[in-house]
C-alpha cells in the first residue's frame, strides 16, 4: 500500500536531486501573508509538510514562533543542511 508520504517522496525526491528546489514566495503571496494574519507577536505556529522551510521562516520574519515538520526525505534532510539564513527563525 503507498502512503501519501511515499507518494511525495517518490515524487520529490527524484527533482530535488536533478536540482529542482521549492520556489521561494513571491511578492503577492507575501502581501497576502501580511495582510491576512495579524502580527506574530511571539504566537506559535506550524507548518506541516514545510519541504524546504520557505513558509516558515517568513513567517518567522512576520513575528511567529515557528516549527516545520516534514517527512525524513532527502528533501528535509537536504534542506536542513543547505545554508539558510536563520533571520528570524528561533
Amino acid at each position: 500500500m503507498t502512503t501519501m508520504s511515499t507518494a511525495a517522496a517518490t515524487y520529490w525526491e527524484p527533482l530535488w536531486s536533478q536540482g529542482r528546489h521549492y520556489r521561494q514566495l513571491d511578492d503577492a503571496e507575501n502581501r497576502l501573508l501580511e495582510g491576512h494574519l495579524r502580527p506574530g507577536r511571539d504566537r506559535r505556529a506550524l507548518d506541516i509538510g514545510c519541504g524546504d522551510g520557505s513558509l516558515t521562516r517568513r513567517l518567522a520574519q512576520l513575528g511567529y514562533r515557528t516549527t516545520g515538520i516534514d517527512s525524513p526525505s532527502a528533501v528535509a534532510l537536504a534542506a536542513a543542511v543547505e545554508e539558510i539564513p536563520a533571520e528570524g527563525c528561533g
